[in-house]
């Protein structure tokens, strides 16, 4: 399996904040999902394997896992994401 670094940038401070704001916060308030529910819940909505991601203040990055990139490219595109909350690069890692 080749593994991929996804880097996200926001497209605005305001899309940064209403991603990153806690769903117990929100209006309406919503139930946390842990990060297991979360992660395998990415698997099997998708055809790309979710690794690891890190969100600092700017910019976020994602590791992924799959047999072609242009899967992942289609999943960050179908989630309305991409372009609405953040833009995304993904590099094919040389490791």
């Amino acid at each position: 399996m080749k593994h991929f670094l996804v880097v996200h940038n926001w497209i605005s401070d305001e899309a940064r904040r209403n991603w990153l704001t806690p769903p117990e916060k929100r209006n309406p308030p919503q139930k946390r999902e842990t990060e297991r529910e979360w992660s395998s819940g990415w698997s099997e909505r998708n055809p790309a394997t979710f690794v690891q991601y890190w969100i600092p203040n700017d910019d976020f990055f994602t590791v992924t896992g799959s047999q072609r990139m242009s899967r992942i490219y289609k999943k960050i595109d179908e989630s309305g994401a991409e372009g609405n909350w953040f833009n995304s690069m993904v590099q094919r890692e040389l490791v």
